[in-house]
């Protein structure tokens, strides 16, 4: 939001939203797609309960669709001061969704109003509070965007470094305080819902240092940029990674009713099957990107030769 939509937003409007409403579209398709194994196993075990083929739906990518819709509104409000607003905005977001965590508490039937509560704000992915963090975020991704124009991406990551380690150290000391802090617990994502601030300051932190560090790395070291190169591609298809890798054990399940796959062999399969998939995306965002590229160098070369006539 704050790298590439805020000042795009601000210069052509009708083309920014035109190209969200487009993502929000794609992002729908997922959601639904990576529903799809849940839905197989419920029709296959003879679970034809209403309310359990509409818990089948919730997943992370329900989230980006909510924030995606939201997305046209909140550029609005934070155009005329997008730090400030988007801190305000944001800091709200978790206000609102830790008081209603204390006044709406759950049915148990899991319901309608227990499927609202989740996605809203009791759920691993919830949307007040992780689009609370989006907003929060956002200007790093400005600063970020301003970086590179003045070329200062490195002396903006060494003065936003205190900042992620505070973020740690702060979350740290405040799940300790809650007596919240154990590694059992991280480790199994038993803490993930509902969301807690000390979370995700605790992991806010190590991520903005990795993507700092990588960032300076990448515009200091003419070395470090091919083996990036990969992992930018990465970044570019992690939509249908993140939907694709749904579908890889229950493929392996199904293939298991044809042909039995024991040992190691149950291991390699649906790495190789995952992996293959992944360089194939990758492969397609590399071809996207070159054509891209030449368009590019086309358009300024016809320009320079415009302006020379």
């Amino acid at each position: 939001m704050g790298f590439v939509y805020v000042g795009w937003f601000g210069s052509d409007r009708r083309q920014c939203l035109g190209r969200l409403r487009a993502r929000i579209q794609l992002v729908l398709i997922c959601a639904v797609l990576i529903c799809t194994p849940n839905y197989i196993t419920l029709y296959f075990s003879g679970d034809f309960v209403p309310n359990h083929w509409l818990f089948a739906t919730y997943s992370v990518l329900n989230f980006y669709v909510l924030a995606l819709l939201a997305a046209p509104l909140w550029l609005r409000l934070i155009a005329n001061s997008p730090v400030l607003r988007s801190v305000w905005l944001g800091a709200a977001h978790w206000v609102v969704g830790i008081l209603l965590s204390h006044i709406w508490s759950a049915n148990g039937d899991l319901g309608m109003a227990d499927f609202i509560r989740q996605n809203l704000f009791a759920g691993p992915f919830a949307y007040l509070q992780l689009e609370g963090t989006a907003l929060l975020s956002l200007p790093i991704g400005l600063g970020l965007k301003r970086a590179g124009r003045t070329g200062r991406y490195v002396e903006f990551s060494l003065r936003l470094f205190p900042f992620a380690i505070a973020l740690t150290v702060g979350g740290a000391a405040l799940g300790y305080y809650a007596g919240e802090l154990d590694l059992r617990a991280l480790v199994s994502g038993a803490l993930k819902s509902p969301p807690r601030v000390w979370y995700w300051m605790f992991f806010s932190g190590p991520a903005l240092a990795m993507l700092l560090g990588l960032v300076a790395l990448e515009v200091r070291s003419k070395p470090a940029r091919n083996p990036f190169t990969p992992l930018g591609l990465f970044g570019q298809g992690a939509l249908p990674i993140y939907t694709a890798h749904a579908f890889i054990l229950p493929a392996l399940a199904g293939v298991d009713t044809l042909v039995a796959i024991e040992g190691i062999t149950r291991i390699v399969i649906p790495f190789v099957l995952f992996g293959s998939f992944c360089v194939l995306v990758m492969e397609y965002y590399r071809l996207k990107n070159a054509r891209r590229f030449r368009r590019g160098r086309i358009f300024i070369a016809s320009r320079r030769s415009a302006a020379g006539s």
